[in-house]
């Protein structure tokens, strides 16, 4: 990997000499002869720094400053120098003032010769401004099921790990090469200051577009330093996730926060580590889908206790007062939903339930409302709260140690939302996520168990008649998670709001690529909440 410069300048001849110049200094350049030219190559090339002429249109135009109004233009992330035969210190202040705007990086009067000022100046912006550290070694440390690992070195981990995000338009080979490279300069960026970075991957993707690993970064002379997490994906993701930890996370979460460094960007993706503050050994770090996998439901239930009431206990105490607000909408906002996706998402997997108000699962006896039906004018006001939430809390944002403390990650909806979007959300991970039976007379059971309450501290039981042990896990777990939802709420003791939180996100389930009993499982909860629902007042 080799810095990557854009040349613009009218004149043929400067603009030949000075590629010529700066390729022998190793840089990979481009060159445009205008404006025109240059944003046509910027929107196919990645590019970390522009040298452009400022008369770009015309030189014997003392007006011409087209080349600064170019820069303006230009990404904001690609350091810009600013090249002139025609020096003044008004353009000077144009160019590189603060008041201005601080467009260049720098400001180089052209004589008739290509200046060594002007490589200077380029060596200078590398070391101060982009900071890519070419000569990183990159390894790839994959845990295979067989306990043996697989090392795959820079170029060839980074193909590995672009399946962990989605990139759009990068079926080509030639794309996908790109973008893997691109993908490597973003840890490059990370980790400027490392000889070597090992990387672990820590879990597959959750629902977004962004991978997550563990990075061991390390030099010969010092040995390996901590791990960090790393998320990755694409740019505008990383920038919103990194506004949203600014805004909602850092001035909030206080015990076992997770710290994030400043971001590193190319054109297309984006990057940041997240430091979790207070683990011992980061080594032992999993997501809680895999600590759930390997612990009891009394181990969770503390892990869940320590998660809610002292990680993000300040979200829910700075909840305000009481607003008015329609709860459908307001969840079918912040998931993406819509009556046009949810009756699709039923055609492609139940096709034989379109249209019908009652719908039947075979090995149940019973009709039952169609929830896809049944929610299509329903509306739900309330005077409720609304609070900071995570906003995408599964299995995959939490991260857990071998002691059971718990960290966030993903901020990315991370934002205001009803003050139970957190716990129904995770409910119904924990539902849709963790269970593999799917013998549905169990599940019918088990569901009408969960919604047999219309109180927090109403007692309800699951009774086994299956024998399903998974069940009684997920049972005793979600019964803990409700009892915490239930002190963030005191003294509201009410379900209702839970039950049409939870009713959202279950529907939600059947446009989400899984296998077809999943679906099935989520369409008999969400029936069974809307009859829930329906005789709520009887």
């Amino acid at each position: 990997m080799q810095g990557r410069i854009l040349l613009a300048d009218n004149d043929p001849s400067v603009l030949e000499a000075l590629k010529n110049r700066t390729e022998k200094e190793g840089y990979i350049v481009f060159t445009a002869k205008s404006p025109d030219e240059a944003k046509e190559l910027l929107k196919k090339e990645r590019i970390h720094l522009a040298i452009i002429d400022m008369r770009l249109i015309d030189h014997g135009d003392m007006k011409d400053i087209s080349g600064i109004e170019l820069a303006k233009e230009i990404d904001p992330l690609i350091i810009k120098i600013i090249l002139t035969g025609f020096p003044s210190h008004e353009t000077q202040r144009m160019a590189t003032s603060d008041s201005f705007g601080g467009i260049a990086y720098d400001y180089i009067s052209k004589p008739d010769d290509p200046p060594s000022a002007l490589i200077e100046s380029i060596k200078k912006a590398f070391d101060d401004k982009i900071k890519i550290n070419f000569e990183l070694k990159i390894i790839l440390k994959d845990d295979k099921p067989s306990g043996t690992f697989v090392y795959l070195e820079d170029e060839k981990a980074f193909e590995f790990l672009l399946d962990e995000i989605s990139i759009k338009g990068i079926e080509a080979e030639e794309e996908k090469k790109k973008i893997e490279e691109e993908l490597g300069e973003v840890f490059k960026k990370l980790f400027y200051l490392a000889e070597k970075i090992t990387i672990l991957p820590l879990s597959s993707r959750g629902y977004s577009k962004t991978g997550v690993v563990l990075v061991e970064p390390s030099q010969d002379d010092e040995g390996t330093f901590a791990p960090r997490i790393v998320k990755f994906g694409p740019r505008k993701d990383i920038e919103r996730e990194s506004q949203n930890y600014k805004n909602h996370v850092k001035p909030f979460v206080q015990l076992r926060p997770t710290e994030a460094e400043e971001p590193a960007y190319t054109k297309n993706l984006g990057g940041m580590i997240y430091t979790l503050v207070g683990s011992r050994n980061p080594e032992t770090i999993c997501d809680f889908r895999e600590y759930y996998s390997n612990k009891e439901a009394e181990d969770l239930r503390i892990t869940l206790k320590e998660l809610f009431e002292e990680t993000c206990e300040r979200w829910y105490q700075n909840r305000g007062n009481k607003v008015d607000m329609e709860l459908g909408e307001l969840y079918k906002e912040q998931i993406g939903l819509t009556q046009k996706k949810l009756e699709k998402a039923l055609k492609d997997t139940f096709q034989n339930y379109m249209g019908k108000t009652l719908i039947n699962f075979p090995g149940l006896e019973k009709d039952f409302i169609n929830p896809v039906i049944w929610l299509k004018d329903k509306v739900f006001h309330f005077s409720t709260y609304r609070c900071r939430t995570h906003g995408d809390l599964n299995g995959k944002n939490i991260l857990v140690d071998e002691d059971g403390h718990p960290w966030l990650i993903d901020f990315f909806r991370t934002g205001y939302g009803h003050i139970l979007r957190d716990f129904v959300e995770l409910e119904v991970d924990i539902k849709f996520n963790y269970l593999e039976t799917s013998n549905i007379k169990a599940l019918y059971e088990f569901e009408k168990s969960l919604i047999s309450p219309k109180k927090f501290d109403e007692p309800y039981y699951f009774e086994n008649k299956n024998n399903i042990s998974e069940l009684e896990k997920v049972f005793a777990v979600i019964k803990s998670l409700r009892n915490l939802a239930h002190d963030v709420v005191k003294p509201s003791n009410d379900l209702l709001e839970y039950y049409i939180g939870l009713l959202y996100h279950t529907i939600n389930i059947i446009r989400y690529d899984k296998a077809k009993d999943v679906k099935r499982h989520a369409l008999l909860s969400a029936s069974l909440i809307c009859e829930r629902l329906e005789k709520w007042d009887q």
